[in-house]
């Protein structure tokens, strides 16, 4: 399998194989260690994924305030999941999340002193 890479541009080369281009990420300035810099919106999956298991973690509590709080937090989870949905273009997962949210406001509703 004979490759070369391609024209270089911000960072990402093109190797070419078979005659297909694949890319291959490159150090830049942002990255001297050939990782590509992280997009901070990237990141906002990782205090999502946090934030639903501690609120589902409360929700299955016996005790009506701890649940109540964990409706609370899964509110703020959907919230940051539609924020990474936005970001990434996963409409699927933005429906889930509105119709979900739906669902955590009438566990509020459910769960007021």
């Amino acid at each position: 399998m004979a490759a070369h890479k391609g024209g270089a541009s911000a960072g990402v080369q093109c190797l070419i194989a078979y005659g297909q281009a694949i890319p291959a990420i490159t150090a830049t300035a942002a990255s001297p260690t050939g990782h590509p810099a992280l997009d901070l919106l990237s990141l906002i999956q990782w205090p999502a994924f946090a934030a639903s298991v501690v609120a589902a973690w409360l929700v299955a509590s016996s005790s009506k305030p701890r649940r109540n709080v964990g409706f609370w937090i899964f509110l703020l989870s959907n919230v940051l999941w539609v924020a990474w949905g936005i970001h990434t273009s996963a409409y699927a997962l933005l429906a889930l999340q509105f119709c979900l949210a739906a669902m955590n406001i009438r566990g509020l509703f459910k769960t007021e002193d």
